[in-house]
């Protein structure tokens, strides 16, 4: 993970890749100083409605530090060679980004990797948890991490094909295992938003 002193308000997860295996022969997580600001801004304007720790100009160190946790992990998932997933927020009821219960055990969607930011369909009454505001590692996460680094001991090459298809084939039907890139489009892949019903979650 490599700090940039560049006022730029991002990060990046750049990875090398040897183009005759697929093995990536490095990687690393640039984390620019401005992103400071801009995950500031996102979890006021965002959360403020429902985490009374985020009312003020700066954020205590822990929500800020939790904040930076995402963002550099989102940023490791593209060092893993994980791409954008848009689709993942999508199959979330809004109802279900209100309860409590609901996203201290799922989060707030899928996949780490889609642009989903924080919770802010959640509301005061709904009393989440704040760390159950921020996106974290999803039902999709493990589903790609297994097809893309499980180790098959023994295996020839056809049983270990045969194999990675079978995992493949548990996303059929599994709305929550859903993939769609950032240059889709339609309703469903949407960038920064949440939920099944963008106009009930924007509410």
């Amino acid at each position: 993970i490599r700090y940039a002193p560049i006022g730029i308000s991002n990060a990046m997860g750049p990875s090398w890749v040897d183009p005759r295996s697929g093995e990536i022969v490095n990687a690393s997580v640039y984390v620019f100083h401005d992103i400071v600001k801009l995950v500031n801004n996102w979890r006021f304007i965002q959360t403020a409605q429902a985490d009374k720790s985020v009312r003020s100009v700066k954020l205590p160190r822990e929500v800020m530090d939790d904040a930076l946790r995402y963002v550099v992990t989102h940023e490791v998932g593209h060092c893993l060679g994980f791409m954008h997933n848009m689709s993942s927020s999508s199959v979330i009821p809004v109802d279900s980004l209100r309860s409590p219960s609901f996203t201290q055990k799922y989060g707030t969607t899928t996949s780490i990797m889609d642009y989903a930011r924080f919770n802010y369909a959640a509301q005061p009454e709904d009393n989440i948890d704040p760390e159950d505001l921020i996106p974290r590692i999803g039902e999709y996460d493990e589903f790609a991490i297994e097809w893309g680094y499980r180790q098959f001991p023994g295996m020839d090459a056809a049983a270990e094909k045969a194999a990675l298809r079978a995992i493949a084939e548990r996303a059929k039907g599994n709305p929550a295992l859903y993939y769609a890139p950032m240059k889709s489009f339609g309703y469903r892949v949407n960038p920064n938003d949440l939920g099944q019903d963008k106009l009930q979650a924007a509410l």
